[in-house]
């Protein structure tokens, strides 16, 4: 009797290690397959529906991934969903990425804009706002602060805002005097009013130099916009 229960003791370590070995032999990490597209679009104030992605490992089956990362559909940008997985045996599928790009052509609209210079005077005017076809976060201001077609400035809008990059121009003033004219360090906001996504306030620099000679002066502006 002594010797059988040994030899069952014996079996079940072997059994015991050809199980574990098994598992171990277990190599093959699980794969992700997105539901959906790999990159979408969608306008601000939309709702962002996950739509998910599946795994699938050839020893545990089916494996549900995980999802990180946010879409924040009140701000324009570029968003990275990742979906993640990793089987019982501690291999991890190769993560898999969905581009959630939120669009800025809500902002798109015709705003009353009242414009102050650094002495305090103001101007009023209507500015247009117009979707870019050269991307989804770009606007184009027409006419940029009423100076006319010379000024049409193209915007870059993010999360926190809108940037442009600087315009030269020639402009000329009541008195027929022309300046060669410098616009930069462009800032613009925007913020949601209701169901829409209005440009709320703008500041730029101008550089006027004389084209006839003298120095050039250089003033801070700054603009506040009323959706018509």
């Amino acid at each position: 009797m002594k010797k059988i229960a040994l030899s069952l003791t014996a079996l079940a370590v072997v059994l015991a290690v050809s199980f574990t070995s098994c598992k171990k032999d277990d190599a093959g990490a699980p794969v992700i397959t997105l539901v959906g597209s790999g990159s979408m679009e969608i306008d601000l104030g939309d709702v962002y529906t996950e739509q998910g992605a599946t795994a699938t490992d050839e020893e545990d089956g089916t494996i549900t991934p995980t999802v990180t990362g946010t879409v924040n559909t009140d701000k324009v940008g570029e968003y990275t969903v990742t979906y993640t997985a990793k089987d019982a045996a501690g291999n991890e599928a190769s993560a898999v990425t969905r581009t959630v790009k939120v669009k800025a052509a809500k902002l798109a609209a015709s705003y009353n804009v009242v414009e102050t210079y650094a002495d305090a005077t103001t101007t009023s005017y209507v500015q247009t706002v117009a979707v870019s076809s050269t991307g989804f976060n770009k606007m184009a201001f027409n006419a940029f602060a009423d100076y006319g077609s010379s000024s049409n400035l193209d915007v870059t809008v993010n999360a926190n805002g809108f940037i442009a990059v600087e315009k030269t121009l020639t402009l000329q003033d009541t008195q027929a005097n022309v300046y060669n004219c410098r616009i930069y360090n462009v800032a613009g906001n925007y913020a949601k009013s209701g169901t829409n996504y209005n440009v709320t306030t703008v500041s730029y620099k101008l550089d006027a130099t004389p084209a006839a000679g003298g120095a050039t002066q250089t003033t801070n502006m700054t603009q506040a916009y009323t959706r018509q």
